[in-house]
């Protein structure tokens, strides 16, 4: 140990220190400056090399074209119903069309028999009747004529001539002359005395009347 230290001098330490950080600085320049086309595949390791470190002109390579398409697969088998949906609005009534005519002139019943019927939407009403065994009665006379009304308005073509105080069978059938408007309007059969005689009763068997708005 003597002979170590009296061999260690100032210049001797200097040249040791001198060659040690020359030895290490050559070290850190061969790490960090590589020289060309040094490194290969067994240098990298597995996975090292992801698709964010590769340039954007690398990446647009290696994608292929689009190839053609394949075949149409088979059709699925069909849904369920779906829910029913809302009913919509009810459109505007249609124009009204139809008539009929006789040679019967308008006249005012001296009597009625009937009731109102309830129409949603105005027109021209189509209406239609039966009278069983119908009689009217009058003060004088033996002529009576009998008609269809509605709101006391002779439907055309609906007068029928009958005897007074004989019982007849009437089936009515006719369409209004002008549009009703909706509600309920009075359908009735009604009936006058021919002469100086006037209505004093109507007597109906089996009857029955009905409406239709014709658009």
């Amino acid at each position: 140990m003597k002979k170590l230290t009296a061999r260690l001098t100032y210049a001797n330490v200097v040249s040791t220190l001198c060659l040690f950080l020359l030895l290490g600085g050559g070290a850190a320049f061969a790490a960090t400056q590589l020289p060309k086309n040094s490194v290969g595949a067994k240098q990298l390791r597995n996975g090292a090399v992801t698709q964010a470190k590769i340039a954007t002109q690398a990446q647009a390579a290696l994608r292929g074209q689009m190839g053609a398409p394949g075949p149409r697969g088979e059709t699925g088998p069909r849904g369920d119903a779906g829910p029913r949906g809302e009913t919509g609005l009810r459109g505007p009534a249609g124009p009204t069309e139809g008539q009929s005519f006789g040679d019967d002139l308008s006249w005012t019943p001296e009597l009625e028999f009937g009731s109102p019927v309830t129409t949603e939407t105005a027109g021209k009403l189509y209406v239609f009747g039966h009278v069983e065994s119908a009689e009217v009665s009058c003060t004088t006379g033996t002529t009576v004529e009998s008609a269809l009304f509605l709101n006391s308005v002779l439907v055309p073509g609906t007068s029928w001539e009958m005897v007074a105080g004989v019982k007849k069978s009437i089936d009515f059938a006719g369409v209004t002359a002008a549009s009703i408007a909706a509600g309920t309007p009075k359908l009735a059969w009604g009936a006058r005395c021919v002469g100086p005689g006037t209505v004093v009763g109507m007597v109906p068997g089996i009857y029955g009347f009905g409406s239709i708005v014709l658009g």
